[in-house]
């Protein structure tokens, strides 16, 4: 597997896990900027991230944005997604939850966990504010 370069205000850096990141671009956050990187987790083959502001609810809120998510193909099936989920929430509680262009398999799963189709349609697009439980199961997407 190929590790993609990592991206942070448009300059590259070493690659780094999902927890680096989010600790690295907290701090820019207050000042409006957003971060964006390849991050590496175990289990996924491309985890894409951004850290970021969106006007959600009538408020700018700091949100984790999962733009590209793959899953490695001998793990998909056992919970590796909803575990990086659980873990996000516990150790960053007020960060709200954003996936763009979610194919349909993990849309209905998503939506099972509790997210909201948020925007257009045909966007799909799906949102967890920070304040909603997510709503685990047995079954899994990922």
């Amino acid at each position: 597997m190929v590790t993609p370069p990592t991206a942070t205000g448009g300059a590259c850096e070493q690659v780094m896990t999902l927890e680096e990141f989010i600790a690295d671009a907290m701090p820019q956050i207050d000042r409006r900027i957003s971060s964006r990187a390849h991050v590496r987790e175990p289990g996924f083959d491309v985890l894409y991230v951004r850290v970021t502001q969106r006007y959600v609810e009538e408020l700018v809120t700091p949100v984790l944005d999962i733009a590209t998510v793959q899953v490695c193909e001998e793990q998909r099936g056992q919970g590796i997604f909803t575990r990086l989920l659980v873990r996000i929430r516990r150790t960053h509680p007020w960060l709200h939850f954003y996936v763009e262009n979610a194919e349909p398999r993990l849309a209905r799963y998503l939506l099972r966990l509790g997210f909201r189709q948020y925007g257009a349609e045909q966007q799909r697009s799906y949102f967890l504010a920070s304040t909603d439980a997510l709503r685990l199961g047995t079954d899994h997407a990922d």
